[in-house]
């Protein structure tokens, strides 16, 4: 009979999983030092320091939920699973011995270790103590380097990026603050960590034309120094009324809808902080009712306008429109140049952000040209790095317009 194999115990497997992250690190480290200081560096660090070296390494950035929180578990698994993503992927420039760039990821771990670990060097610490020491001095400096704050400014661009994707006024928004310790748990090393921090903008209930209306106050969130939002105060000269005042802005949650509606395909975060700093520098119009109109930007190009009624002293926010919807100048003129209805455009579906993203509108010059001419060049200058497609395939629209309008180019 063929004896059993024996069961390996949770314990050896994590045992062995130990020594398997161990030797993987020491090898990225190893790796690292021949490229920063040469190839007969390394070699010269014994065991034991290596040992020790690897107890006190640095951990990579992670991301947790600040005391006090209660943050979604799904958002936190997002959080924790993008940070090492985005840290792997951005590759930075170093110009440090035959490294030429480094990811944001490497840097922060074995790169901060190395440094870390040339700066305690003691000169006869060990055999070949002096010559690893002066091998390193370059490294021990480096928190000095320019390469040294432009990587930190990535982590901190990280965290702003993670505010722009997820945050949302209707529900929270999150912001991030970066916290050290030497030690976690018991365990030693240097653990840098994004501390999540999901925060709520005022809000309240307002009458508006004898109904309630929730409205959330517009502002953007912001880390330090605390967790909290920097509002819009509009100043009233803007509004062509008695200068000196302020007037603060609200949005009914009816209106974020429509703008997410509208937006189609871009995170609510980059939204509503464009929504923010359109208000802060703001535009203001009045459609041909005399109707409040304040002009929305993402990014830089003008996309839609924000209509807004003044009431009880607070500058309301009541809907979006898009840029080629009704009520807008360019809306109304495209409507004037083509006789077009509302349910035209509806039909041709031309009253959304993703029709000109994601579309073949920009090349037929023929259908092209009618945007061009009421106004909307912008819609086709907008940048797609942060647009998400909704649809898998380019859809076949500029055809479709063509024919619909009778168009001398329509097949």
């Amino acid at each position: 009979m063929s004896r059993k194999k024996k069961k390996i115990s949770s314990e050896a497997l994590q045992k062995i999983e130990r020594a398997r992250q161990r030797n993987e690190f020491i090898a990225r480290l190893h790796k690292f030092c021949d490229q920063v200081a040469g190839p007969d560096v390394f070699s010269l660090i014994p065991e034991k320091e290596l040992e020790m070296i690897y107890l006190m390494r640095c951990q990579p950035i992670r991301v947790r939920e600040a005391k006090g929180q209660a943050i979604d578990p799904e958002m936190m698994k997002e959080f924790k699973t993008m940070a090492p993503l985005m840290f792997k992927s951005w590759q930075l420039p170093f110009e440090i011995g035959s490294l030429k760039t480094i990811s944001a990821y490497d840097f922060f771990t074995v790169g901060f270790t190395l440094i870390i670990y040339a700066n305690r060097i003691k000169e006869g610490g060990y055999d070949n103590a002096f010559i690893v020491k002066n091998k390193l001095a370059h490294i021990a400096t480096l928190e000095h380097n320019p390469s040294f704050s432009h990587l930190w400014n990535q982590h901190a661009q990280m965290a702003n990026l993670f505010t722009m994707l997820y945050s949302d006024l209707g529900y929270g928004c999150y912001v991030f603050k970066t916290e050290m310790r030497i030690e976690v748990n018991g365990i030693l090393g240097l653990n840098i960590y994004l501390e999540a921090y999901c925060i709520k903008p005022e809000d309240m209930p307002v009458t508006i034309e004898n109904r309630q209306r929730q409205v959330f106050r517009v502002g953007w969130p912001l880390a330090h120094p605390a967790p909290h939002f920097e509002y819009v105060r509009m100043p009233s000269a803007a509004l062509d009324k008695l200068p000196g005042l302020f007037l603060d802005v609200y949005i009914q949650s009816h209106a974020l809808k429509r703008f997410f509606e509208r937006m189609n395909g871009v995170p609510s975060g980059l939204l509503h902080y464009s929504l923010f700093h359109s208000l802060k520098n703001p535009k203001v119009f009045r459609n041909k009712d005399g109707t409040l109109l304040f002009e929305f930007s993402l990014c830089g190009k003008k996309s839609g306008y924000l209509v807004a009624s003044v009431v009880e002293g607070m500058i309301i926010i009541r809907t979006f429109l898009f840029l080629t919807n009704a009520g807008t100048p360019e809306g109304d003129r495209l409507r004037g140049n083509l006789g077009l209805k509302t349910k035209d455009v509806i039909y041709l579906q031309i009253d959304k952000l993703s029709a000109f993203l994601e579309s073949d509108i920009a090349e037929n010059p023929e259908v092209k040209e009618i945007f061009l001419a009421a106004g909307c060049r912008t819609l086709f200058e907008i940048d797609k790095a942060f647009y998400y497609p909704q649809s898998e395939k380019e859809r076949h629209l500029a055809g479709f317009i063509a024919a619909y309008l009778g168009l001398k180019g329509a097949a």
